[in-house]
């Protein structure tokens, strides 16, 4: 069955992020497929997790009011920035395994490309490095205002 043009065009105009990752046997029994993580900010918040193949959701996780997602490299991990905290969650049963908590105020969130080993989003007006093989915040960088948009440049990995 085809995709509805609606849901196919909320995930092209959406805030999405895609990520190849395995699937469990019960979303598809294919040994690799490309997922898109929708934030749904509407109370009481969650992230919506679609098969781009089908155009189906296969999962929908409440994390609280989302305000950007960051998928790390490999795929096994998504981020979602909330009101001060943000959900870990494993990509592969589409569970929250840790929440950090950080005053985290961002519409974004970005994940270095190479590694995937340092995750950056805004907080007031600074931006808090969050390492993700601990999800410990390893520092934090003032002097913004009000950041809300993230991107790590591939070549050079500047902010």
């Amino acid at each position: 069955m085809k995709p509805s043009r609606n849901i196919r065009s909320a995930v092209s105009v959406a805030i999405v992020l895609l990520v190849a990752v395995p699937l469990t046997a019960s979303a598809q029994s294919a040994a690799y497929g490309a997922l898109a993580y929708v934030p749904n900010a509407g109370s009481p918040g969650s992230v919506s997790v679609i098969d781009t193949a089908t155009g189906n959701t296969i999962s929908t996780i409440a994390t609280g009011p989302p305000s950007g997602v960051a998928i790390t490299p490999d795929g096994t991990r998504a981020y979602v920035v909330t009101d001060g905290e943000i959900k870990v969650i494993d990509t592969s049963n589409q569970s929250i395994v840790a929440t950090i908590t950080c005053q985290c105020t961002s519409y974004g969130a970005a994940i270095s490309p190479y590694g995937g080993g340092r995750l950056y989003v805004g907080s007031g007006n600074d931006v808090k490095v969050i390492n993700t093989g601990t999800n410990q915040i390893i520092a934090t960088i003032s002097g913004f205002n009000a950041p809300t948009g993230f991107a790590v440049s591939p070549v050079d990995y500047k902010v």
